[in-house]
């Protein structure tokens, strides 16, 4: 109950931060250093190319042949060949949304989010059954294309029609992430928790990340929504925090060292991708593109003289620390590192929980 409670007071925190003007950072969240989220997803059975087989057994032999076509020029990640095929077949069942799924699946993985969204709508316009990785499939297709309203009407439909699963919860939150929509992603938590499921690190990790557009005052809420996974004993990881300190934007430098306290209480380390969203949010440099306009060593001397001396020792010691554990340091993380050494800037003491 205490987590109900926790979820419910987001969603009504949610409510005063959609008075505030929004801001969106450009930041890089996955380097080539870390597995993308989108393929721990789908590993996990979360993702988009989930297994379809249980709503295959209606299928005719031509219309398992095709999905094996699709299926295999997907993978190759020829679109094109994909398309050829699913066109050359122009006589659907009721039950022939497989098929359906199979093309929207290639259309996300070759990223033809719009072709793949009006594939989504072709089920309804024949008459075809939607199964519930149908709706999921929509949900993410139409968060790629930025169609607020589809997402809605969808998951809308799928509410309606008893089809809300794990997977079409999830794709609704990462929809909801992609809009900075706090409010939703709390509802969609209620929702789950009312129907009986309960969300796992995916789910809250969606919710975390909704917190990163609404500017300064979204970390509270993304601390709301980790103190409700952690009282759920659902365990929270590194892409849950990476998630978590890149909605603290310029946050006050205390909520900086309790995500820290957070991360060394449930035994998770840093590492690269953590490090740099890290950086990038306790400095933030307050600019339309972020650091990604500040190149000159000049530049970024200015603007690190425009934050507190408590602010430049924490970020200095924090880079310190990932020396210590041996962290290889991004390009932009090296460069701050230069630049706090120029200013003779060092770590204060006590200032990185754990050491």
């Amino acid at each position: 109950m205490r987590a109900s409670r926790c979820i419910v007071v987001v969603s009504l925190l949610a409510m005063l931060l959609l008075s505030r003007p929004k801001v969106w950072c450009p930041l890089c969240f996955a380097p080539s250093s870390q597995v993308p989220l989108r393929i721990q997803r789908m590993r996990e059975g979360l993702g988009a190319a989930f297994d379809d087989q249980r709503n295959r057994c209606n299928l005719t032999l031509e219309e398992k042949m095709l999905i094996a076509q699709i299926t295999q020029a997907g993978n190759s990640g020829d679109w094109h060949k994909a398309k050829s095929v699913f066109k050359r077949h122009a006589v659907y069942s009721p039950d022939s949304s497989p098929v359906f799924n199979a093309m929207m699946t290639v259309a996300l993985r070759c990223g033809k989010y719009v072709a793949g969204h009006k594939i989504y709508d072709m089920l309804g316009s024949l008459g075809i059954k939607k199964s519930p990785p149908s709706y999921s499939l929509g949900l993410r297709l139409a968060a790629k294309s930025n169609r607020t309203d589809a997402i809605e009407n969808i998951w809308m439909e799928a509410v309606a029609c008893d089809m809300v699963n794990m997977h079409i919860a999830g794709a609704r939150l990462d929809a909801a992430a992609a809009q900075g929509d706090i409010e939703t992603a709390a509802k969609v938590l209620d929702l789950m928790e009312n129907l009986g499921m309960v969300p796992n690190r995916h789910h809250f990790t969606a919710a975390i990340c909704a917190c990163h557009a609404v500017g300064r005052p979204g970390y509270s809420a993304a601390v709301l929504f980790l103190d409700a996974m952690l009282q759920r004993n659902v365990t929270p990881d590194i892409v849950t925090y990476a998630a978590l300190v890149k909605a603290h934007q310029n946050a006050p430098l205390e909520a900086f060292h309790a995500v820290l306290s957070s991360m060394e209480d449930n035994c998770i380390g840093m590492n690269c991708v953590f490090l740099d969203v890290y950086l990038h949010s306790l400095l933030d440099a307050g600019h339309p593109e972020g650091w990604r306009s500040i190149r000159s060593m000049p530049e970024i001397l200015g603007v690190l003289r425009s934050f507190s001396d408590e602010r430049l020792h924490h970020a200095a010691a924090i880079i310190q620390k990932a020396h210590v554990q041996k962290i290889k340091l991004s390009g932009f993380c090296n460069r701050i590192d230069e630049a706090l050494e120029m200013m003779c800037i060092g770590p204060s003491d006590d200032d990185i929980p754990g050491d």
